[in-house]
């Protein structure tokens, strides 16, 4: 009889044994956090992770020196300005970007993409000096335009615009006021003048933005072991069973009511291994401290049956 049970407990042990490792195997997880610089409590592991439908749970935690290598990214920003006259945005601009994982600013030169105006107004700010050579003579000469004396230089504020290079839709003299006295200069006679007016502010939205590299981020990491865990009966489950086991009525009749036979020992072995089979991580040594059990009491038994037989 003992024999036929080790020869048993024996087979089956050999026929799950490689199933039940490979399962338990594969029941692991790694987690990684994202690089970090200062702190980190954000990025610690959680105590559980769901994936794929399946529970897992922390069981060891470490924390490491990690290297975030520099990776292309996209960077853009959308920066005012104001301008005047028909005066452009730069073509460029170095925008600042922020690594929120690593806790890091860094900045980086990008294309300009679009202008938007956004609106225009005129500012009475706008004014320039003049200064009036051979002020005693008759007339001034102003580029190649001839200006008599006797004429006031406001009536020529576009041809003073002109001299500047100012557009005309963006610029407006005012008024053209002496500055001060005549002064005598190597027997030149001189005249300052002070013009003012006003000038077109334009309001506008550029948008800078491309393709970056970041930079290489040194820091660190943790590191989250994971086990699968098993499944347990939740307590909703456990109510309900208990519920259903309370309202059951046993049947008894008297003509057909039987006696529980007690199984072989055997067999007993068998029925409790696959009812308590589950996915687990079973160490090696356990089943081969269950087999030397087995194999040491079938040698018991056929001990005694020899000293019997004797």
């Amino acid at each position: 009889m003992r024999d036929r049970v080790f020869w048993k407990a024996a087979g089956f042990l050999a026929f799950f044994l490689p199933a039940l490792l490979g399962a338990g195997s594969l029941s692991g997880l790694t987690w990684e956090s994202p690089v970090f610089t200062d702190g980190g409590e954000a990025y610690r592991p959680k105590e559980e992770l769901v994936q794929e439908g399946k529970t897992y749970r922390l069981v060891s935690t470490r924390i490491r020196n990690a290297t975030k290598p520099s990776e292309p990214t996209y960077a853009s920003a959308n920066v005012s300005f104001f301008l005047e006259g028909k005066e452009q945005p730069p073509d460029t601009a170095r925008i600042s970007i922020t690594d929120e994982t690593a806790e890091i600013t860094f900045e980086r030169e990008v294309p300009r993409l679009e202008m938007i105006e956004r609106g225009a107004a005129w500012s009475e700010d706008f004014s320039f000096p003049l200064t009036v050579a051979d002020y005693d003579a008759e007339s001034y000469l102003l580029g190649d335009t001839e200006i008599p004396a006797d004429v006031p230089l406001l009536d020529y504020g576009e041809e003073l615009l002109a001299w500047l290079k100012l557009p005309l839709d963006c610029y407006r003299v005012e008024t053209v006021d002496w500055d001060g006295p005549p002064y005598e200069k190597e027997g030149v006679l001189f005249r300052d003048a002070l013009a003012k007016g006003a000038k077109l502010m334009r309001n506008v939205e550029v948008k800078y933005g491309g393709q970056v590299m970041t930079p290489e981020i040194r820091g660190k990491q943790y590191i989250g072991i994971y086990e699968e865990a098993a499944e347990e009966e939740t307590k909703e489950s456990v109510q309900k069973a208990e519920k259903a086991r309370a309202q059951a009525v046993p049947l008894q009749t008297e003509a057909k009511q039987e006696r529980e036979v007690p199984l072989p020992l055997a067999d007993r072995i068998l029925q409790w291994l696959t009812t308590h089979l589950t996915v687990v991580r079973l160490g090696i040594g356990f089943f081969a401290g269950l087999l030397a059990v087995a194999a040491l009491w079938g040698l018991a038994g056929r001990k005694k049956k020899k000293s019997r037989v004797s």
